[in-house]
């Protein structure tokens, strides 16, 4: 190809002449003697527009316009399956040659074209392909010649390796050679000598493993004997610890029915004697309330204030017990409603400045402006364990200082996470001592605790309180230093539209243990209640009627004393069966219910008042008083038809907020204000 390109390119510098003055014949015999050139088939000249001026050979080429356009630049090739076509264009001299007569004047010289013409030369590819096709016969040749050599050097090697293997596999595959040992012949290469060797070892070391094995089977029947009678013995005293065992799971079983018994009858014993002790209670904080608004003496007031002082500790003391007892059985489940959350805090901790004042105590507290305004969570729990944090902070404290701080942790969407910290600077906790503090009935110290008093519950109930709500109450404390309690609770963000509902919900609910039961009852009631929640209207031709209905006289006639200060017309009965009587002979607004009545209860009794059928009395509200709060089952209080319960002992304050939600005397009652239990 490179022989070709300088041909055509020599015969492009050759025809240049002849080109410029147009007299071909005088490069002809310069072409004719390329042309007998070896592997040269064909040569054309041809002027600037591609028409032939000369043709010689066997296979001259005249190439189109676009490739001859294509070489004006330079020398191209166009290739086919058997020939090469160098195409070469003939150029003009950039410098005239003045002093040849026979070149063009100068004038004619600038205004001939660059290009004169093309020499197209066409070489032959079939001396190369022979070429080619031959020295790949060689190739085959000796490669063919080398692989039946090294095939036979192949199979003689393979037959002296081959051979021992065959003879050495014969002998492990024959069974007389492991039966008796028979070792193998060594022989062959180097390998197979070794295989032979590795396999003469094993078969010794069988021969010997057989040997050890015969002498083991001899002592394993001589054994055998003695591990029969051994099993046998075994078994048998197997048996009996089967048996043994057996009655101790019966034995167990009896035992746990005993528990879940004892069990079964403490609860009942926890929900007997609650009703024992909060009715009474009832009519002595009720009584206690309404003797406190008669005029009275100075001496009587003192009096009666210390008498008021006691009874509100009897009942924290007992609320304490029965709550621990809540807890213990598993039966507090949190209340999950919007309130407002540093509203709650600076309420609840202002509620101690006058014990904290009695003791020269400074009381500060600081909420993080960042805490939300309205959550969701259990309001009455967390007050709880912030009561009783503060209270036990000024309790052990004698001089200095009382600090609550409440701040935002971190917020996560919709949640948010808030730490309360309560620092004192009072006795101190001994080390000792903090490990233990959170148990039920633990008091750190006896003489203390009968001088600041206790029960030695608050601090379980608030850290089993904490736990539900999602945290962990912790205390860091040095004796004679103070103590800080610190607990974090997750709580949710309320929305505006969650506010409102709890500002202005669908029925009245004066407790909090479960929002949606007195939906439920309005579903139930045949003339459904005004759907805004808001007491029925009064009407101008009849004053208000309260029907109650209690066994005991003394809480009859508190509520008799109540309701007559309310200005509203009350009918008092002691029984289910008299409060039929009476809704069935007179109308009524609201019925107060006691719930655990001698004969019919409070529940059969709603039960058979929302069965009335067309009597008015069947839609008005009902509302049950308890003093069980172990006892609680809301789906048997739904299905009966209460609205809602309140748990005895009650004030005359909380009663007549109920009384006013309904409609009947007073004025609305703050809605955070009133415990709420459904």
């Amino acid at each position: 190809m490179a022989q070709g390109r300088a041909i055509a390119e020599q015969l492009a510098r050759d025809s240049r002449l002849a080109l410029i003055q147009r007299a071909v014949e005088n490069v002809e015999p310069r072409l004719e003697t390329a042309v007998g050139y070896p592997n040269v088939a064909g040569i054309a000249l041809l002027n600037a527009s591609g028409e032939a001026l000369l043709a010689l050979g066997a296979r001259p080429v005249i190439p189109d316009q676009t490739v001859l356009e294509a070489a004006q630049e330079d020398t191209r090739l166009v290739e086919d399956q058997s020939h090469w076509v160098m195409i070469a264009a003939v150029r003009l001299e950039p410098e005239p040659v003045l002093s040849n007569p026979l070149m063009l004047s100068t004038e004619e010289l600038a205004n001939a074209p660059t290009v004169l013409g093309f020499v197209t030369l066409t070489l032959s590819q079939v001396a190369l392909q022979a070429d080619i096709r031959a020295t790949y016969q060689l190739v085959l040749s000796v490669m063919l010649g080398g692989a039946l050599l090294v095939g036979v050097l192949v199979l003689g090697v393979l037959s002296r390796i081959i051979h021992p293997l065959q003879q050495l596999a014969q002998r492990m595959s024959d069974p007389d050679t492991v039966a008796y040992f028979r070792p193998a012949k060594v022989c062959g290469v180097r390998e197979a000598q070794r295989i032979a060797t590795a396999f003469n070892t094993l078969i010794a070391a069988f021969a010997q493993v057989k040997r050890t094995l015969v002498d083991t089977n001899l002592a394993l029947e001589r054994s055998r004997d003695n591990l029969t009678g051994r099993v046998q013995k075994a078994t048998g005293d197997l048996m009996a610890a089967l048996e043994q065992v057996e009655r101790q799971n019966i034995e167990l079983m009896e035992a746990r029915e005993q528990a879940l018994t004892a069990s079964r009858v403490k609860s009942e014993f926890l929900a007997h004697m609650s009703h024992e002790i909060r009715t009474p209670m009832h009519g002595v904080l009720g009584f206690i309330t309404v003797l406190a608004r008669t005029p009275l003496n100075p001496v009587q007031a003192s009096y009666l204030h210390l008498l008021q002082h006691a009874a509100d500790s009897l009942m924290t003391i007992i609320d304490s017990i029965l709550d621990f007892s809540k807890l213990e059985a598993g039966k507090i489940q949190l209340r999950v409603a919007p309130f407002p959350l540093r509203h709650l805090l600076e309420t609840t901790v202002q509620l101690f400045m006058p014990n904290a004042q009695v003791k020269g105590l400074m009381l500060e507290w600081a909420v993080d402006p960042q805490l939300p305004e309205q959550v969701l969570g259990d309001r009455q729990r967390l007050a709880q364990v912030l009561r009783n944090l503060v209270d036990n902070a000024i309790k052990f404290t004698d001089g200095g200082r009382v600090q609550v701080q409440a701040r935002l942790v971190r917020r996560e969407g919709a949640f948010m996470t808030c730490h309360v910290e309560v620092r004192d600077t009072g006795i101190g906790i001994p080390s000792v001592h903090q490990a233990t503090i959170f148990t039920a009935f633990n008091q750190v110290d006896a003489s203390t605790t009968r001088q600041q008093g206790g029960t030695g519950l608050g601090l379980a109930i608030c850290q089993q309180l904490v736990s539900l709500m999602g945290g962990c109450l912790t205390v860091d404390s040095q004796e004679g230093q103070g103590s800080s309690f610190q607990f974090e609770v997750r709580l949710q963000i309320a929305s505006t539209d969650d506010f409102m509902e709890a500002e202005h919900p669908g029925l009245p609910s004066i407790n909090d243990e479960d929002e949606q039961y007195s939906r439920s009852v309005q579903l139930r009631a045949a003339k459904p209640l005004p759907p805004s929640g808001m007491p029925p209207a009064r009407r101008s031709t009849r004053s208000t009627r309260v029907l109650v209905v209690d066994d005991n006289p003394t809480n009859r006639a508190l509520a008799d004393i109540v309701l007559a200060d309310l200005h509203t017309d009350r009918d008092l009965v002691s029984d289910g069966e008299a409060a039929l009587t009476a809704c069935r002979q007179q109308r009524y607004d609201l019925i107060l219910m006691d719930l655990r009545m001698p004969g019919m209860d409070g529940l059969e009794t709603t039960r058979r008042i929302r069965q009335l059928g067309n009597n008015p009395n069947c839609t008005v509200p009902i509302i049950g008083l308890t003093a069980d709060i172990l006892g609680v089952n809301y789906e048997e209080w739904r299905a009966a038809g209460l609205t809602d319960c309140l748990y005895k002992p009650l004030k005359v304050e909380v009663l007549s907020q109920v009384l006013a939600r309904w409609g009947i005397g007073g004025s609305s009652p703050d809605p955070y204000s009133i415990p709420r239990f459904l």
